[in-house]
């Protein structure tokens, strides 16, 4: 069989808790989902709770971020996931930074993830990486407004064929 055609098992949700941005802290335009960070929060840029997940709103006057860390393994392939719920203008970028060793597992890129509900990005850990940022940011040029239901971060494993 060929690798990238095996069937995959996913293990524990990494986001957790607050995966589906239920818990929040302050109030707005300082609110933050408990277990993020949030760059950028003003009048008009602000990421607020809402009924079924966070609302992240900007008027391109100012960048708006939205990031939390995440320990893992070295050589691991993990899945990141977004499931949105509204969506009004505008796209997000995403930037997953391996802190560890100071780089780029993704460059900030807009994802084009206009359309549709949930959206998916696949990445391995690099060498000696044992630490890493996953940023959510507006696009570079005009609104963005969207809800997201929930973000997940899980562990990919590749099941062998039965011999």
């Amino acid at each position: 069989m060929i690798p990238n055609l095996l069937p995959s098992i996913f293990g524990a949700e990494l986001a957790a808790p607050n995966d589906d941005f239920s818990a929040w802290t302050g109030a707005e335009p300082n609110e933050i989902p408990t277990g993020y960070s949030v760059f950028g929060n003003d009048a008009t840029n602000f990421v607020s709770e809402v009924t079924n997940g966070a609302r992240f709103l900007s008027d391109s006057t100012s960048g708006l971020v939205l990031y939390r860390n995440y320990t893992v393994e070295p050589g691991k392939i993990y899945n990141f996931k977004i499931i949105k719920t509204e969506y009004v203008s505008g796209d997000i970028r995403l930037r997953i930074r391996d802190i560890t060793n100071a780089a780029d597992i993704l460059a900030t890129s807009l994802m084009g993830w206009q359309e549709g509900n949930e959206h998916t990005y696949k990445f391995t850990a690099p060498v000696l990486c044992v630490e890493i940022s996953i940023t959510v940011s507006r696009m570079p040029a005009g609104n963005t407004d969207y809800v997201m239901n929930s973000w997940s971060l899980k562990e990919e494993t590749k099941l062998l064929p039965q011999i």
